[in-house]
């Protein structure tokens, strides 16, 4: 499966120069969200020996009538839950400070993971 990805992003990043971006990101998503769903089935499938149960990471994003509801309920469940558990002191004193907390974290937990690693292979 992690080949077949493999192949996948490498076919979307030959078309990326012939293509327009907002068309690429298209292209992208299903390989992102199948990519997903195999790291939270492996990651059941390695904390099921430890008698620890998961949630499923998505809860049907397919299905979602509204970017809210996208964003909110259905994509990513692991980092909202832990974002809701890393900022519940800051939401109780403050909602606005607990949100901007919520997406610095989220923004910094992305360049971390998206843009280090493609900068450090490619120097862009």
């Amino acid at each position: 499966f992690g080949t077949l990805m493999c192949l996948y992003f490498l076919s979307c990043s030959e078309l990326q120069p012939q293509v327009p971006s907002f068309l690429f990101c298209y292209l992208l998503a299903p390989g992102i969200y199948l990519l997903t769903l195999w790291i939270g089935s492996l990651t059941q499938l390695l904390f099921s020996f430890t008698g620890t149960i998961f949630v499923d990471i998505h809860y049907r994003p397919y299905l979602s009538f509204s970017m809210a509801d996208f964003w909110n309920r259905r994509w990513n469940k692991w980092i909202r839950d832990w974002l809701n558990n890393l900022t519940l002191k800051t939401k109780s004193v403050n909602v606005v400070a607990g949100v901007l907390f919520s997406f610095s974290i989220s923004g910094l937990f992305h360049e971390l993971m998206f843009n280090l690693p493609y900068f450090i292979f490619t120097g862009h």
